[in-house]
């Protein structure tokens, strides 16, 4: 397992030998003469022929001794940076690393950020993590992981680095191809003590930024290559370019080392950082090559291949055995084979929707056919004509038959991925629901949040479930919530599933779940791409209902994301641990939902579980603190 001070002291170990290399370099550099920092009469020789303007014509002549450097440097240089990503874990809560694509497909970070493959098939890629023009956030392309089908690594003690497939987007607009990449060569004449290099990363996960030829290379060893820069936690597995944008290290450690000291042995304390050479990197793969099983054998040597033109690259599509891309989510735009949600699901418990939305019935937008009923596969929906989202979801949950359902392929099995297409619903008039115009242009704050969540309806035949697993990524099932708050609700995301697993007395093991936003007059206002105002929600109510021990139960729950629409634009500064932080779900009574939303649940209200604290005087609600706080 990595351990971070054994590898400070490795580093520290080559920080000492090279100390005498940074000493001389630093007095070069000082003077006024970095190209004498270098003492290899080939690499200081075309060192100089690019001080003088004289290098030769493929290597752009982009370094210059007063510091000029060729226009075609900007564009070099964006194009390397649209390579590298941030590496993330804990469903994009917690930032690893950097990273950055070698070839199509496959990317390298260090070791220590990556490894093992266990550790990869938890972790997302996001690229284009940064700011735009107008400095607020992009909208990141996130990708899932692939170590099944390629995975290389060397340890973090050896060096460090590990190779990895990329998958399926997971979120996002953009391709992978659009990313391009940067190629590994080891070409020896790349980098020269003296000269300056950029590196591209995102320190503490933070958005992406560059430090750019205020930095200089001070030593070299045959696998290590020491120069001073601005870097970070978080910049581990970062690319470190010369001014032709070649890749020429893999950054992984940096630190103020007072073993730099000046002339008269006074310590610097400066930030020494520590990057992998890229040659040594090469050396190690062309040695593994004939070793690596049959399946991890094209990959690793399209790594190779990719190293012909060395600087960073569009991306051609790659000839590798890659396994087809999985099938995403499909919708069945037969909706004559739903049924929806059965209000007599539960023997003697029973929610009939015609009856829930009566008291609304002037509200509820009306359907092409003149119906008011959305049905799916497992669940109906119901909308809410001027507010343009659902004023209830109802479904029901069969726990003996659920089939769990890949997030990626839309069919039977699973994954931990999320779909990143939602679907419009021809049976409604779209001006009656909120669309992908919304979240576009409100990405920095809002995710598409499921009401009946995906994994509720997949039960039954693998046909059904899948399905019932689609029709959930309809924009009718779907509302405004806050990324923290889509992220972070602990308890109601794990509500149904509680019950279905441990409520052992369940009769048949069946619930029937209705839920939906609660529609106040003061709900704060945004604005999609057309400049339509939309009313977003900040309270959601949930409804289970069950018969448990022959007793019919119903449960009422509250969640609200007002405080967190208060807060900045993602990303939120989350804390040390980089966390997101829980979000309050609340037990209520059945009566308080009913005032809060107008809907009548007369049918059910007998059966509340809900018990009033003694002489509470507020609104009934209870924190939800522990999975036994649920009755």
């Amino acid at each position: 397992m990595y351990q971070p001070h054994t590898l400070q002291s490795i580093v520290e170990s080559r920080l000492d030998d090279t100390r005498a290399q940074r000493l001389h370099s630093r007095q070069e550099i000082g003077a006024g003469r970095p190209d004498l920092a270098e003492d290899d009469p080939r690499r200081r020789a075309r060192f100089e022929a690019h001080m003088s303007g004289q290098a030769p014509v493929d290597a752009e002549k982009v370094w210059g001794g007063a510091d000029f450097v060729e226009a075609v440097f900007l564009d070099l240089g964006a194009r390397a940076a649209r390579a590298v990503a941030r590496i993330v874990t804990d469903r994009g809560r917690t930032p690893l690393g950097t990273g950055f694509l070698v070839c199509p497909g496959i990317l390298i970070t260090n070791n220590h950020v990556l490894e093992d493959a266990a550790s990869a098939a938890e972790a997302w890629v996001q690229f284009n993590y940064e700011l735009s023009e107008d400095f607020t956030p992009r909208d990141p392309d996130v990708y899932a992981l692939r170590p099944d089908v390629f995975f290389h690594a060397v340890s973090w003690k050896d060096l460090d680095f590990t190779l990895v497939a990329v998958g399926e987007r997971l979120r996002g607009e953009g391709t992978l191809d659009a990313q391009g990449y940067c190629p590994l060569s080891d070409r020896p004449d790349k980098h020269a003590k003296g000269a300056t290099v950029n590196i591209v990363q995102h320190p503490g996960g933070d958005y992406k930024k560059l430090v750019l030829r205020g930095n200089r290379i001070v030593a070299r060893t045959d696998r290590v290559l020491h120069y001073e820069a601005d870097t970070e936690g978080g910049s581990s597995g970062s690319p470190v370019f010369n001014d032709a944008w070649e890749v020429v290290a893999l950054h992984h450690w940096g630190a103020p080392h007072l073993s730099t000291v000046d002339e008269a042995g006074r310590p610097l304390g400066t930030l020494v950082n520590e990057g992998v050479r890229i040659s040594a990197i090469v050396a190690a793969l062309r040695d593994a090559l004939p070793g690596v099983s049959d399946t991890a054998r094209p990959y690793l040597q399209a790594v190779l291949d990719a190293a012909g033109p060395s600087r960073p690259q569009p991306a051609p599509v790659p000839d590798l055995p890659v396994p087809a891309a999985p099938e995403r989510v499909r919708i069945d735009r037969d909706y004559a084979n739903r049924r929806g949600y059965d209000a007599a699901f539960l023997p003697g418990l029973s929610a009939p929707l015609a009856a829930v939305v009566a008291p609304v019935q002037a509200q509820v937008a009306p359907l092409l056919d003149g119906s008011t009923v959305l049905a799916y596969q497992h669940f109906s929906v119901v909308m809410n004509a001027a507010r343009r989202l659902a004023v209830v979801t109802a479904t029901n949950i069969d726990g003996s038959t659920y089939i769990p359902i890949d997030r990626d392929t839309g069919q039977p099995t699973r994954t931990d991925a999320e779909a990143d297409s939602w679907f419009e619903d021809t049976r409604i008039d779209p001006v009656l629901t909120v669309t992908q115009a919304f979240y576009s242009a409100n990405s920095t704050y809002f995710d598409r949040g499921h009401l009946t969540r995906r994994s509720d309806p997949t039960w039954g035949t693998p046909e059904k479930a899948a399905r019932a697993n689609a029709d959930t990524f309809h924009f009718t099932n779907c509302s405004p919530q806050h990324w923290l708050f889509n992220q972070s609700l602990r308890y109601w995301q794990g509500i149904e599933r509680h019950y279905l697993e441990f409520g052992a007395t369940l009769d048949r093991s069946r619930l029937s779940v209705l839920q939906g936003p609660v529609f106040a007059p003061d709900d704060p206002i945004y604005t999609d791409t057309a400049g339509r105002d939309l009313r977003v929600p900040v309270q959601f109510w949930k409804l289970v209902l069950r018969v448990q021990d022959g007793v019919p139960r119903a449960t009422a729950f509250l969640a609200s994301q007002r405080d967190l629409l208060a807060l900045p634009r993602r990303p939120v500064q989350l804390g040390g641990d980089g966390a997101v932080p829980d979000v309050s779900t609340f037990l209520t009574s059945i009566a308080h939902v009913q005032t809060l939303t107008g809907l009548d649940f007369a049918a059910v209200a007998p059966h509340d579980t809900f018990v009033p604290v003694s002489g509470a005087e507020t609104a009934p609600l209870r924190a939800i603190t522990s999975w036994a706080d649920l009755p």
